[in-house]
């Protein structure tokens, strides 16, 4: 049975997306792969779209999703992107859950984001090579 990698945030509006994009580009689609928020946003971030454009890796066009049970159900792999009160995101409370503080991209000047990709990118490939059984690896 494949199995669900989640990416959580509180507002998916680009760091859950560009790592979304990343894992799902390196592992060829092997993994349900979601990157939901616990919190509702309207719109992608156009920093985030153009950032990932530019390495030719453009990001769907999607709206972001909510964190629901079902999801949670069914998980192989839970990261949350950044350290935040537990009551903004409940998903803190779930056992095996990775958190990544990662800087949320929002709001940021273009070559802030351009280091978040560039941080991301580097962990996700670390995060494959931890779930294909490669020793020594830190994500």
């Amino acid at each position: 049975m494949t199995k669900n990698v989640l990416f959580t945030c509180v507002k998916n509006s680009g760091e859950t997306q560009i790592t979304e994009t990343f894992f799902v580009n390196f592992t060829s689609s092997r993994f349900y792969v979601f990157s939901p928020e616990t919190i509702t946003s309207s719109q992608q971030n156009l920093i985030v779209i153009q950032v990932m454009d530019k390495i030719e890796m453009g990001i769907p066009d999607q709206i972001p999703q909510f964190l629901s049970d079902s999801l949670i159900e069914n998980y192989l792999i839970f990261l949350n992107m950044w350290y935040m009160p537990k009551e903004f995101c409940f998903s803190l409370f779930i056992v095996g859950i990775f958190n990544w503080s990662i800087i949320d991209p929002e709001k940021k000047l273009i070559d802030k984001v351009r280091i978040i990709r560039n941080v991301m990118k580097s962990k996700v490939v670390n995060l494959i090579y931890f779930m294909m059984g490669k020793p020594n690896v830190i994500f």
